[in-house]
């Protein structure tokens, strides 16, 4: 907060029984209950002016106990308004994910967050949902936004936080004190407008009409999929004045 870092990402994947399986230290050991005290220690702050988005990447595990899981988040957080939460499908990017984990993977992203908006809106408690995808230009890929940087842990400056090994997502590296660019990654992010309805759509100033700006492919977004649901949770949570419904 000194150095007006103001906003945080933690990743909580479901209960204490398959986040723990899901996200290990290098050793072994358990990291929820060390997660969670640190959250709950993080709420007894009283500054008023960050954010704690807490992201759950779900398989068909956590799929299946979503209700118990947004029941404990809600109980510990739903009341404060700086933790914010958001959902996104584990995903095997390259192929190469092992058969312990593919398994699990959910194949059809919009039918399971259909079910967990569902879940969070029929729920009696409240769980503050990110409105961050509902904002112009949010549903682009973060690499293919000017302000977006990754420095990985040999100095390599990225626009895309997967394809690390690519020398083509290379701004830049960090030689000997030095900047030494890389104009590769210009060539990918000229392109744009992968989607054909661009035009046509209402939802266009949201997605801007490309999902990955490298492979210039467009898939709707999960939360166009699902957008009544969506506005149903956030105008339950009063986050929004006012909505048609039906």
């Amino acid at each position: 907060m000194e150095y007006r870092v103001k906003t945080y990402q933690i990743t909580i994947d479901g209960p204490a029984y398959i986040h723990d399986k899901q996200r290990v230290l290098a050793n072994g050991h358990k990291t929820y209950d060390v997660i969670i005290n640190n959250l709950i220690a993080i709420s007894k702050v009283k500054r008023k002016d960050f954010r704690i988005y807490i992201r759950t990447n779900f398989t068909s595990e956590i799929y299946d106990c979503i209700d118990e899981y947004i029941n404990k988040m809600a109980e510990l957080f739903g009341e404060d308004e700086r933790f914010v939460f958001s959902f996104y499908s584990v995903k095997d990017v390259d192929c190469k994910v092992g058969e312990v984990i593919k398994d699990k993977i959910v194949n059809n992203y919009a039918n399971p967050m259909k079910m967990i908006y569902t879940s969070l809106l029929n729920h009696n408690k409240s769980l503050n949902l990110s409105l961050d995808n509902l904002e112009p230009g949010n549903s682009l890929c973060y690499a293919g936004k000017h302000n977006n940087y990754v420095i990985t842990s040999n100095g390599e400056l990225h626009k895309c936080t997967i394809d690390l090994q690519d020398k083509d997502t290379s701004v830049a590296s960090i030689v000997n004190h030095s900047i030494v660019n890389n104009d590769n990654y210009c060539k990918y992010l000229s392109r744009f407008n992968a989607c054909p309805n661009l035009y046509d759509c209402s939802f266009a100033p949201v997605c801007t009409g490309i999902g990955c700006p490298k492979h210039a492919v467009h898939t709707c977004s999960f939360i166009y999929k699902n957008l009544d649901l969506v506005l149903l949770i956030h105008d339950k949570n009063k986050k929004i004045k006012s909505i048609e419904k039906g």
